[in-house]
């Protein structure tokens, strides 16, 4: 509940506003170009103008609980991180941080059909999703969500330090694939693959 609270006024103008801040946020970071443009919001996110008042409140509730589950998280990465100091393994340690998609633009979560999972928001009786607009937003600027093969779908992030191989704040704009992974830690931890052929994926620490 902290998590959510810190949260709870961040997201009262909406994903249009978010959209467009965000981008001008990433071009400030070098992560994209200044001449890059934001595309029209997609069709099935209405305008957050258009919502009524009572929409406007749910939906910034639903982004306010998914922000709180993302400071969370950074929060124990944070506690991970200390702990590998703390056993002087953190130097010699690849972490790696990765999604599998985009975003999800469910509006519900139907596969929980017969749950009562119908609790406030953010509570532990709440099993829902945040919805067209902002996963609009989340995937800002590319276009299209999870499951769809667009950038907005396929294109997401990977986040690598491992301080030995690879420089601090550095973008690298290779392609790869989760398939990768495997073939990475076995070269870095110097282990064989026995010599099989079947192995899907590239090492990444060429790219590293």
């Amino acid at each position: 509940p902290g998590d959510i609270e810190k949260y709870a006024d961040r997201y009262r103008e909406g994903w249009d506003r978010l959209r467009q801040t965000r981008l001008e946020r990433m071009k400030q970071l070098g992560l994209f170009s200044a001449q890059i443009e934001l595309p029209r919001r997609e069709s099935e996110a209405k305008a957050w103008e258009r919502l009524s008042r009572s929409e406007r409140k749910e939906y910034a509730r639903k982004m306010a609980v998914y922000a709180a589950m993302v400071d969370r998280m950074d929060q124990n990465i944070g506690r991970l991180l200390a702990e590998l100091q703390r056993q002087r393994q953190l130097e010699d340690t690849l972490i790696v941080f990765l999604s599998d998609n985009g975003a999800a633009r469910s509006e519900g979560v139907p596969y929980t059909s017969g749950w009562d999972k119908s609790g406030p928001i953010g509570s532990p009786q709440s099993f829902t999703a945040y919805g067209h607009g902002w996963a609009n937003a989340s995937n800002t600027p590319l276009r299209r969500y999870k499951a769809e093969l667009f950038e907005g779908g396929i294109a997401s992030p990977l986040i690598a330090r491992y301080p030995t191989l690879i420089s601090a704040n550095t973008i690298n704009r290779s392609v790869g694939h989760i398939m990768d992974l495997m073939p990475t830690c076995l070269e870095l931890a110097h282990v064989s693959s026995n010599g099989t052929d079947t192995l899907a994926g590239q090492s990444l620490v060429p790219v590293f």
